[in-house]
């Protein structure tokens, strides 16, 4: 399996056969977003239509300009199209598209010309929600995005964000941000009605305090008083604002987790991942950092239904007795936390000899569990062995598998369908990087 990946301005060095079209002959055809003609200029390509009469317009220029993502998968030709949380691959000379996992037919191909490659629009982008119609007077195409509305909530979260909104305790400021990240994360997460009157009575008299905080701290958390500190000093450059947003996002998970803090480990690793995944923060070197990707390790196990319910509920077991189904432990709680407890002394201590032997350990543990739950080896998941490895190469060890990003556990408006992995010692590829479709893992089948 060797897939790699290349940017797509590289694709202007791509030998290639041109595949048979109509050319633009009948005129020029333009793309309209939003009100808002699409550029294109001699070195993007210009849109046309072809033997099937359909559009075909150059992929870069146009799926940028609509706020997608654009990744090229080389060895398999093909096109990969991501936005808030829609996945779609188009495969090159092929009429079907991909969306998240799932083969769709269309009724044209997306072809290679002149060294660029074009993607038939309509398909495409109505995949994405996308309302596109095509004016004939100016032989135009025109789209109309459709972006996430995170104010078109359920009953449980308008409860929350009603209490937000007459919270005294909090500066306008702050009410914009728990306001925002309110809605964003039970767009994500499903709440009952008792859970939401929960959260509501707790972040209805939050108290949010800005002030100086001593070891290095960003930010605290205390429950037993309903309030957080946040060290704005520590975020002074522009670039630390979303590790602001980090910060804040992690102490509000603490308020609302309440009695999770009783296990420290299971606590600060879910309201980590939590935090990142919501504030786009990534790869955090807090302390906690083993802690964070030995939870999305378990993640892969035992799926994050049982990590939400342990997040909702403030009990912690509920992580263990979810792993302890796969683990083959007699007290899965009893074998885990102490040896959490000593990967994360070790990582503090930045001591790498003794930080691998536990992770070693950890790894492991997880592959077993991994196994006895989908009948195959946690080595032939590159998501699984990239998480190993960069949990092994912690202070020194190298890392030859990482993600450029990871994938997402909660924030299902915002989990790409794939991930991108650099392959340092060019085990799997001989370019340094490949692509992993999630879809396509041995647990996803």
């Amino acid at each position: 399996m060797k897939r790699k990946i290349m940017s797509i301005a590289l694709i202007l060095c791509m030998t290639i056969t041109l595949l048979p079209v109509s050319a633009a002959a009948e005129g020029t055809v333009g793309v309209k977003i939003d009100g808002t003609d699409v550029v294109f200029t001699e070195s993007s390509g210009s849109p046309f239509i072809d033997s099937n009469s359909r559009t075909l317009v150059p992929l870069r220029v146009t799926m940028e300009s609509c706020g997608c993502t654009v990744t090229w998968d080389n060895e398999n030709s093909k096109a990969i199209v991501y936005k808030d949380g829609v996945t779609v691959v188009v495969p090159i000379g092929e009429n079907r598209i991909i969306i998240n996992g799932v083969p769709s037919s269309i009724d044209t191909a997306a072809v290679i010309l002149n060294s660029r490659t074009y993607l038939p629009i309509r398909s495409v982008l109505e995949a994405f929600g996308s309302d596109v119609g095509w004016d004939g007077a100016s032989r135009t195409v025109t789209v109309a995005l459709h972006g996430i509305d995170y104010s078109d909530y359920n009953k449980q979260t308008a409860r929350i964000v009603a209490a937000i909104t007459v919270n005294s305790f909090i500066s306008e400021e702050d009410r914009a941000v728990l306001t925002d990240y309110a809605e964003k994360l039970f767009a994500n997460i499903a709440l009952t009605d008792e859970q939401a009157t929960a959260i509501a009575n707790k972040l209805s008299a939050l108290i949010i305090k800005h002030a100086g905080l001593t070891q290095g701290l960003r930010g605290w958390a205390n429950i037993a008083t309903n309030s957080i500190i946040i060290d704005d000093s520590k975020f002074t450059a522009a670039y630390l604002k979303v590790y602001y947003y980090d910060t804040f996002y992690h102490e509000v998970n603490h308020i609302i987790a309440g009695s999770l803090m009783s296990c420290e480990f299971v606590s600060e690793a879910l309201v980590e991942t939590l935090a990142e995944e919501f504030s786009g923060a990534t790869d955090l070197a807090t302390d906690y950092r083993p802690w964070v990707i030995s939870m999305r390790m378990i993640a892969e196990v035992i799926g994050t239904e049982a990590l939400e319910k342990a997040i909702l509920t403030g009990n912690p077991d509920e992580v263990f007795a979810a792993l302890g189904q796969y683990d083959g432990k007699a007290d899965t709680k009893s074998f885990l936390l102490p040896l959490m407890s000593q990967l994360k002394t070790y990582y503090m201590d930045m001591d790498g000899e003794n930080l691998r032997a536990k992770a070693t350990e950890f790894c492991d543990y997880i592959f077993t569990a991994y196994k006895t739950k989908y009948g195959v080896s946690a080595e032939k998941d590159m998501v699984m062995a990239a998480y190993a490895s960069y949990l092994k190469g912690m202070w020194g060890g190298g890392t030859p598998l990482q993600m450029i990003t990871l994938p997402v556990c909660f924030r299902k408006d915002a989990a790409p369908a794939f991930v991108c992995v650099t392959d340092r010692e060019n085990t799997y590829c001989t370019d340094g990087t490949f692509i992993t479709y999630l879809y396509e893992r041995p647990c996803a089948k």
